[in-house]
């Protein structure tokens, strides 16, 4: 898929707030920091001061989960008194439930002795996959187990819990995946997906929701002699930043935390460590754990290199929480060991796929199929081969000849603009197995079944494209060659912990003294080139680009060129506390001059009187959507006017007041017996069509009918008199709605106080309309 280039929109930043980031960081480039936080709308002139300086913050606490916190913690007190009781801590494999488990080992170590009444499990990789199994449960019965406590799994495992259930065994699960309709019957149910999308714990992974459970139970049961809760932090800043999270809110202050208590274990020998294990683990990757790159690359790539090649995760959590420094070191060294073995396999196993990567070159999803695969690697390759031929790829490995029946097991993962979720669901009747997310999925089906999943992704790939809007090359900032040292590195640093680095754009210079370099030998050696980046003014800063196969080459030399960058620390080979400045190159392209264009005009009626002099298409009432908004603009364009925005601010709606004049509407259509028209709903409620449609989606468990016509929407609820209200399914489809609402309320607010600037560069980038203020 050829990718556009969306050079950075220029940003007139809201009055005030460059003031006010520059009394917070009066350093260098505090207006480009200025301009990366509001496009990337991290923070707000309230919240500002804790972004920016952690100990400003003020973090939520776990007594924000509600009654279903307070019943686990009702349990664990319950525990405590009864020495009868017997605890099993249910992790994952991954990075994230691996720490989760670590930390529930170590937190609730401290009330219940370990091996004694205390113990854990972790489901073999290879073998059982995520979540509980039946096996798994029967054997804590066995032993004795009579609490189970889950950490980053659970939440889909309803049957499974309501069979440990009718034997007697509670369950408390920490969990960050999707909820189910109606809540598992369990003790305790603690998963931040209870909460609106901006709320400060919503982005919360599986560590960091067992670390709420520590901290509760710390508050709840004080003991004289307990570790410091703080001592779990680097746990949780590793699960946290493996995991891919979005790091905003308490997901990002935790994780800052984590990254000092990380740093202060690069700073010592491992013998002299808390934690060993981490301590050499950081020494063999050759980073000193300040910067999220140092998990997301070093240890997090390094914990689950376990479990992908052996199955099972014991040796990773004996390192994260061991504390004798022999058994540390020896076990980084193993892990070190597993994770350039699986780095091998890896590339074995992507040179064995590039024929049948080349047979497919003309077909939009690719599908690899083959035998004897090592079933841990397979999203790995899958995730490499998507990111290099954009394109959604699924890598299969077949059972072995004669087994009956022989299916195709594997994962697939996806490109920007593409949800391989309803991609792949849509194919749900091909499937034995099928789960996973957005990006990235696993799933199974019958080897004869192969050939019909090819065509049908395809087919359904061509009706529906990805978004190429999402799949833009899209730099936040255009920066000069001169720029790119050490006071905008400080400036940029001060984002972190974040999900990406900023992209840098450099218009108009070149890249001299190529060479190329080499890491790693014989078949799994790996080039990549270095240079310098100049421009007319004489500046010279260092480059370097990876490539994605040999045959990705550069501009030539006296090429005057465009560059996407991110500016960097490299890490010397000789000397990993020495760490130079490196621009690492994303993108080029030949220089391309900025088009001069007129361009139709958008006005701001917004905080000031319009002019009557002007005739022009108004807007009086606040755009709920980028589509409505580029609606108003095209009816401007074809009547040849400027488009007016002269709506007040957005009025925030009671949830609650919301809630009822829904059902209330619900009801009312019910009772008729002929259609409604969209149009008329929508200037009923004042909401817009598209809402009400998800509204009827997500209402469907409360038992009503629904179908649409020509003339409109036909709705019929015989039983609604008889529904009971406060059963966990009605609530559950009552918090769904009111967080839909909230969404797209934040998106009319965002029409509300977006600048004209901003308004007029998302238009240009979603739909290509081109606008600008008068002049």
């Amino acid at each position: 898929m050829q990718r556009t280039w969306r050079s950075p929109a220029r940003v007139d930043l809201p009055s005030g707030w460059l003031r006010q980031v520059k009394q917070a960081y009066p350093k260098p480039y505090a207006d480009i920091l200025a301009q990366l936080i509001w496009q990337r709308q991290l923070a707000t002139p309230a919240s500002l001061a804790g972004f920016l300086e952690p100990d400003r913050y003020q973090p939520t606490g776990p007594e924000a989960f509600g009654i279903e916190m307070e019943w686990a913690i009702a349990r664990l007190q319950q525990a405590y008194g009864n020495p009868d009781d017997r605890l099993l801590i249910w992790g994952d494999f991954d990075a994230d439930g691996l720490t989760a488990t670590a930390v529930l080992w170590e937190g609730l170590g401290q009330y219940f002795p370990q091996s004694e009444r205390l113990f854990w499990t972790i489901p073999d990789r290879l073998q059982q996959s995520h979540g509980l199994n039946i096996e798994g449960l029967e054997q804590a019965i066995a032993d004795g187990i009579t609490l189970v406590i889950t950490c980053d799994t659970g939440c889909g495992d309803a049957e499974l819990l309501q069979w440990a259930r009718d034997r007697g065994l509670d369950v408390i699960i920490t969990d960050h995946h999707t909820l189910l309709p109606e809540r598992p019957p369990v003790t305790a149910l603690i998963n931040p997906r209870q909460f609106p999308t901006d709320h400060p714990l919503a982005t919360l992974s599986g560590v960091a929701v067992a670390y709420k459970l520590v901290e509760a139970l710390y508050t709840a049961l004080p003991l004289p002699d307990v570790q410091p809760l703080e001592h779990l932090l680097d746990l949780v800043a590793i699960g946290l930043i493996a995991d891919l999270v979005e790091l905003r809110g308490d997901c990002r202050y935790l994780a800052q935390q984590g990254l000092q208590q990380l740093q202060q274990l690069s700073q010592v020998r491992p013998q002299a460590s808390r934690r060993p294990g981490i301590t050499e683990l950081l020494n063999c990757c050759k980073r000193q754990g300040d910067r999220p790159s140092d998990i997301r690359f070093g240890i997090g790539p390094r914990l689950n290199a376990v479990s992908r090649l052996q199955g099972k995760a014991d040796l990773a959590l004996q390192l994260l929480t061991g504390r004798d420094p022999q058994v540390g070191i020896r076990l980084a060294h193993q892990v070190e060991e597993l994770n350039q073995r699986r780095q091998r396999l890896q590339r074995d196993l992507l040179r064995e796929l590039e024929p049948q990567i080349q047979q497919q070159c003309d077909r939009t999803a690719l599908v690899l199929v083959g035998e004897g695969w090592h079933g841990g690697l397979l999203g790995l390759v899958a995730g490499q081969v998507a990111h290099r031929e954009e394109k959604p790829t699924l890598v299969l490995s077949l059972d072995p000849p004669g087994t009956e029946p022989r299916l195709a097991r594997g994962s697939a993962r996806s490109i920007a603009g593409l949800n391989l979720y309803e991609l792949l669901a849509d194919q749900r009747s091909l499937l034995l197995r099928f789960g996973g997310h957005p990006q990235a999925a696993g799933l199974s089906l019958a080897n004869e079944h192969l050939p019909i999943l090819k065509d049908a992704l395809e087919q359904r790939l061509h009706l529906h494209p990805p978004d190429r809007h999402l799949a833009a090359i899209a730099p936040e900032v255009t920066v000069t060659v001169a720029d790119l040292d050490r006071p905008l590195f400080r400036a940029l640093y001060a984002l972190e912990p974040c999900d990406r680095l900023p992209q840098l754009e450099i218009r108009r210079c070149r890249l001299q003294r190529q060479w190329q370099s080499s890491v790693g030998s014989g078949l799994y050696r790996r080039q990549y080139w270095t240079f310098q980046i100049t421009d007319d003014s004489g500046a010279i800063v260092q480059g370097q680009y990876w490539p994605e196969s040999n045959a990705e080459t550069l501009p030539s030399e006296t090429d005057c060129c465009d560059l996407v960058v991110e500016l960097d620390l490299r890490i010397q080979v000789d000397d990993q506390r020495q760490r130079d400045l490196v621009a690492r190159l994303l993108a080029w392209r030949l220089h391309q001059p900025v088009a001069s264009e007129p361009e139709p005009v958008l006005l701001d009626w917004r905080s000031q009187t319009p002019d009557p002099a002007i005739a022009a298409h108004v807007v009086t009432t606040c755009p709920w959507s980028w589509e409505e908004l580029a609606l108003h603009w095209q009816q401007a364009q074809r009547l040849q006017q400027p488009l007016a925005l002269a709506y007040p601010p957005p009025e925030v709606e009671d949830l609650d007041r919301a809630w009822r004049q829904w059902l209330g509407v619900l009801r009312s259509l019910a009772q008729r017996s002929q259609p409604v028209r969209w149009s008329s709903l929508s200037d009923r409620l004042g909401w817009p069509i598209d809402f009400l449609k998800k509204s009827l989606q997500i209402g469907e468990p409360l038992g009503y009918h629904w179908q649409i016509s020509s003339e409109g929407v036909l709705l019929t609820w015989p039983n609604w008199a008889q529904l009971d209200w406060q059963t966990p399914q009605v609530r559950q489809t009552h918090h769904q709605w009111q967080r839909l609402l909230r969404e797209w309320q934040r998106q009319r607010q965002f029409s509300g106080e977006a600048s004209l600037q901003t308004l007029a560069a998302g238009l240009h980038d979603r739909y290509n309309l081109r606008t600008s203020e008068p002049a």
